[in-house]
């Protein structure tokens, strides 16, 4: 998938290869195709099918591209870190975003362990992280 800027729209190309792995997924998910039926599974499948949905769908639109996001939640963090601890030489990357965003989840999860939103975002993050490395060993 890649992100096109033409008159000042963002709109999010498909390539063929994207498409395939998508209609994988979505063969894989098909309750038809889901072949256990025992209530831990299903649940495991639906928390990843809504990980899924939220990041691989038209989430860009309202946050933009993972990559482009996680690089200026880097940029807001580096500058709150040198406002805050101006003595200490801080340097955020945004493949340091998804890392710390999962542990914030993690955090909330101590608290309250049945949240499910946190888990889906937990996976979602995950996703995001894992699709930033496949970017940089393109």
């Amino acid at each position: 998938m890649k992100t096109v800027h033409h008159d000042g729209r963002t709109t999010l190309e498909i390539e063929e290869d994207d498409r395939k792995l998508i209609d994988e997924i979505a063969d894989l998910t098909a309750p038809e195709n889901i072949k256990s039926q025992h209530s831990e599974s299903n649940h495991r499948l639906k928390l990843l099918q809504d990980a899924i949905d939220a990041c691989c769908t038209d989430r860009h639109l309202n946050y933009g591209d993972p990559e482009d996001s996680f690089a200026c939640i880097a940029e807001a963090w580096d500058w709150w870190m040198a406002y805050r601890y101006p003595d200490i030489d801080w340097s955020f990357h945004r493949d340091d975003v998804p890392a710390l965003m999962i542990l914030m989840k993690m955090a909330r999860l101590a608290h309250a362990p049945s949240h499910r939103d946190s888990k889906v975002d937990i996976a979602g993050y995950a996703a995001c992280w894992a699709d930033l490395h496949a970017k940089q060993t393109v």
